[in-house]
């Protein structure tokens, strides 16, 4: 539905006074009362006019606020957007700095991890260093209070008043003392000659020929050693004809020594000896705080000098030693 505004109204309605005014005459008292009325006419109409100009106006100032309202608005929504595209440049710049900050620190803080981690790994390798040095003082340590690798050993020499025989004295390997030593030497000649089947016969009933070896194995059989104490005297009044020495030495310094008189002297080789088949042997046994060992000694003749061959083992179990050293002489 039209909307018209009440100044329109007015107008109208006064439009229509006029032309009433001025088209219609009234019937009053002759001319004066019709001039009369058109007077009023005039005067109505002049009215609309100024009301006519006066809505005009009203009108264009209305239309020219309404029209500034919508530029300033206008220019208000621009500067809106002006703020908001402003913003929107100001968080774009931020974000792009606030990354490039970000990924410099990621990069500090890659250069310092890496550097964390070197220094980690540096103090590793100083810790496996240290723990190595450590443990190398610790087994000096060690060594010095047992003997460490360290052994001793019997080495031939000549002896200078008879060319006949041969001297034993007590030589010395490694870098410390050998602490607690004691020793002992069989002749094995003479143990290989003893007859074992004698006495397996005398104590045991049975008649065999033993050869040595299978008399090192009997003799670990519990049920040989237990069997009577006659058994056991006379084994040990058998073997203890063929022990040379049994002797505590003590300590032994890590350099050689010689022992006036000699640890001891093989026998005077007889005239009537066979020098080409001649073959003699020893073993020592040797006590020591760091361990037992074994040596094997053979001496043998060819043109009339001698000639050895001497093998030393360290004693780990019944049934396992390690050679250590092994040397031959004549």
């Amino acid at each position: 539905m039209l909307k018209i505004d009440l100044n329109y109204w007015i107008i109208i309605f006064t439009f229509l006074i006029a032309l009433t005014g001025l088209f219609f005459k009234i019937n009053d008292e002759g001319k004066n009362g019709v001039k009369k009325l058109n007077k009023w006419g005039w005067i109505l109409l002049v009215l609309m006019i100024v009301s006519t100009y006066f809505n005009y106006s009203t009108t264009k100032r209305e239309k020219e606020k309404a029209r500034q309202a919508s530029e300033l608005q206008n220019v208000k929504d621009s500067l809106s957007q002006l703020v908001k595209e402003t913003r929107w440049k100001i968080d774009s710049v931020s974000r792009k700095e606030q990354i490039a900050e970000l990924k410099t620190t990621r990069i500090e803080l890659r250069s310092e991890l890496e550097a964390r981690d070197k220094r980690i790994e540096d103090l590793s390798k100083e810790n496996i260093q240290l723990s190595k040095e450590l443990n190398k003082k610790n087994e000096e340590i060690v060594s010095i209070v047992t003997g460490g690798g360290s052994f001793c050993y019997l080495a031939p020499e000549r002896s200078f008043e008879n060319r006949n025989v041969i001297n034993f004295i007590i030589d010395h390997k490694g870098n410390y003392p050998i602490y607690d030593v004691s020793i002992k030497v069989w002749d094995m000649t003479c143990l290989n000659k003893i007859d074992f089947g004698k006495i397996w016969e005398a104590h045991m009933g049975k008649s065999k020929v033993l050869t040595n070896d299978e008399w090192l194995k009997m003799k670990n059989d519990t049920l040989f050693w237990t069997h009577s104490d006659e058994t056991s005297s006379d084994l040990r009044e058998q073997m203890n004809k063929c022990q040379i020495i049994n002797v505590k030495l003590g300590t032994i310094p890590n350099y050689r020594i010689n022992i006036d008189p000699p640890l001891f002297t093989t026998p005077s080789i007889s005239k009537e000896t066979d020098l080409n088949k001649f073959t003699q042997e020893y073993q020592a046994d040797i006590f020591a705080r760091n361990g037992q060992f074994s040596q094997k000694i053979t001496i043998t003749i060819k043109n009339n000098q001698f000639y050895g061959h001497s093998k030393i083992e360290k004693v780990i179990s019944d049934t396992k030693r390690d050679v250590i050293f092994e040397y031959n002489w004549h």
